[in-house]
């Protein structure tokens, strides 16, 4: 027997997570200074048609004294990002699906919480999809701290290592 097609009802669920600290480049390997996280998940769709419930909740950290003071992100879909996720482009500004600015941060101990909800309206396949979350940080020496502080000890029992993750949800339309 199929999967009955109820519309509006969830039919799968999957996630991704990161729970490791990550201090990555947002030069090396990045496409506009915009870096893959290592943060995904892959779904296979019942129904071609169906809409994909993407969560998003991270942690980053950032370092006032240089310029990974701010982290956008945005989530990819297939190797490309999803427009659809994103804030409008105005005039020299990215469109992104999230952002956060750690300006004030002198010591660069701060971490916070960045992601959202979002939705792919089309998912367009049956095949294995996968959404990846993919951050930049600000100017050309941007540096990108996962689950950490730009300041993170690792020997430190004060600073803990929280876990991000991705969920998708498929629902029938």
């Amino acid at each position: 027997a199929g999967t009955v097609k109820v519309p509006n009802t969830i039919v799968q669920t999957v996630t991704g997570k990161v729970t490791t600290t990550t201090a990555v480049d947002g030069v090396s390997g990045a496409t506009n200074y915009f870096v893959d996280v290592g943060l995904n998940a892959a779904i296979t769709p019942k129904f071609s048609n169906s809409n994909i419930l993407i969560t998003v909740t991270m942690y980053h950290g950032a370092d006032a004294g240089n310029t990974g003071f701010q982290t956008m992100f945005r989530i990819h879909k297939a190797g490309s990002p999803l427009v659809e996720s994103q804030g409008d482009a105005v005039g020299n500004r990215i469109g992104a699906a999230g952002y956060i600015n750690h300006y004030q941060d002198p010591h660069g101990y701060r971490i916070g919480y960045l992601g959202g909800t979002y939705i792919d309206t089309n998912v367009g396949t049956t095949n294995a999809t996968t959404y990846s979350i993919h951050c930049r940080s600000y100017s050309t020496d941007p540096m990108i701290y996962l689950n950490r502080s730009a300041n993170y000890h690792n020997s430190a029992d004060f600073e803990p290592t929280p876990q991000s993750t991705i969920t998708l949800q498929e629902i029938v339309v």
